[in-house]
């Protein structure tokens, strides 16, 4: 089978408040799509429970599936997969009401790309990547319900990478 659709699921993407956050994620759907790939990407920033009103669902017509979602800033709050599960289903069903079912996911960042990634290969069957690209994603606390998440979806991606030496190992 040819590739012919991927999804990118970046924890963070360029927005017009912020243009240059993950700036990098869209050179890369913009030089896959030059290509000839159809690259979607739906990303779900996290934002503190104060600073998030509402989450609005924004869909562009360039393949583009954003919200923001509320967090647990210190990670030891219960609840969090669930809810990050709950939000996948909406999101996948918005981007496939859209632009139909990716075939792979490439997820950026465990928090939360990888999580949502996970979440979302369960509900279309199929396969997931991971790039890790923070250090920070080394130090969690063990032992809470997001490090276990975590934990859970980097175990079960297809494939792994890290963009240095340093944290690959």
């Amino acid at each position: 089978m040819t590739l012919s659709h991927a999804l990118w699921v970046p924890s963070w993407y360029p927005t017009p408040e912020s243009p240059h956050t993950g700036s990098f994620f869209a050179e890369q759907v913009a030089g896959l799509r030059s290509s000839g790939l159809r690259v979607g990407v739906i990303v779900a920033e996290p934002r503190s429970w104060k600073a998030l009103r509402s989450s609005p669902l924004t869909i562009d017509q360039s393949g583009i599936v954003a919200t923001a979602w509320p967090t647990n800033i210190h990670e030891r709050l219960p609840g969090e997969p669930l809810r990050l599960s709950l939000l996948a289903r909406r999101l996948a069903a918005a981007y496939e009401q859209t632009w139909g079912k990716p075939q792979v996911l490439h997820a950026h960042s465990v928090f939360p790309g990888a999580l949502l990634a996970r979440e979302l290969a369960k509900i279309w069957d199929v396969p997931y990547v991971l790039t890790e690209h923070r250090p920070s994603s080394l130090t969690r606390r063990k032992g809470t319900a997001r490090f276990r998440a975590i934990d859970a979806a980097v175990q079960r991606a297809h494939s792994r990478w890290t963009v240095s030496n340093g944290m690959a190992q």
